[in-house]
């Protein structure tokens, strides 16, 4: 499917590409489909017609087989994914320990490296936050946001998600994505804001 998936990108003028490793904790690394073989042979393909892609801490330390504790780990496995061969890598700082009060994330284009930080909230109810940040990067990028605007625009609206998460069910809950339909809230980043 990944790769039916990447052959038509290939042939298709879409530019706004992002790409998430849904893995879980596992990450790419461990992705082998019903018949055990590996995954990583397709995202060699599909990654390099990316904009952007998003791993978190645990899915870099699988892709990459190693530890990443720190911002300056973190920047270090940015540059060894770029490899791979997307326009863009977002390392994303919510597991990292030596930012126990901020969630820094890392970004690297091959030239430069951007931090984008935002305050890190003390919740449970962060359930879906990658691919949130993901889908929504993407979208900045589909109104026309330059990548280094949509990235901290994204990080904006997940971070007001988690700030204002659900508590629901049992276990870790949801990020709440119309926090910025209620009255008085921040307003959506971007084109977007309270009516």
């Amino acid at each position: 499917m990944v790769l039916a998936v990447a052959v038509f990108l290939a042939n298709t003028s879409v530019w706004w590409i992002a790409c998430k490793a849904v893995g879980g904790r596992a990450g790419w690394a461990h992705f082998v489909n019903a018949w055990g073989y590996s995954l990583l042979p397709v995202a060699a393909v599909a990654v390099p017609l990316t904009i952007v892609i998003t791993p978190n801490i645990p899915e870099a330390e699988a892709i990459l087989g190693v530890a990443i504790k720190s911002t300056s780990e973190a920047r270090l496995a940015a540059r060894r994914l770029k490899d791979m061969g997307s326009e863009w890598v977002v390392v994303e700082g919510g597991h990292l320990q030596d930012q126990p009060e901020d969630s820094v994330d890392i970004a690297f284009n091959g030239e430069e490296f951007i931090e984008i930080s935002a305050k890190r909230y003390a919740t449970a109810n962060t359930h879906g936050t990658g691919c949130t940040y993901s889908a929504a990067i993407t979208a900045y990028l589909a109104l026309g946001m330059e990548v280094s605007e949509a990235l901290r625009a994204a990080k904006d609206y997940i971070t007001w998600a988690v700030a204002n998460s659900l508590s629901l069910g049992h276990g870790c809950g949801a990020t709440n994505h119309f926090y910025f339909r209620r009255s008085g809230g921040p307003g959506m980043p971007g084109r977007f804001h309270n009516t």
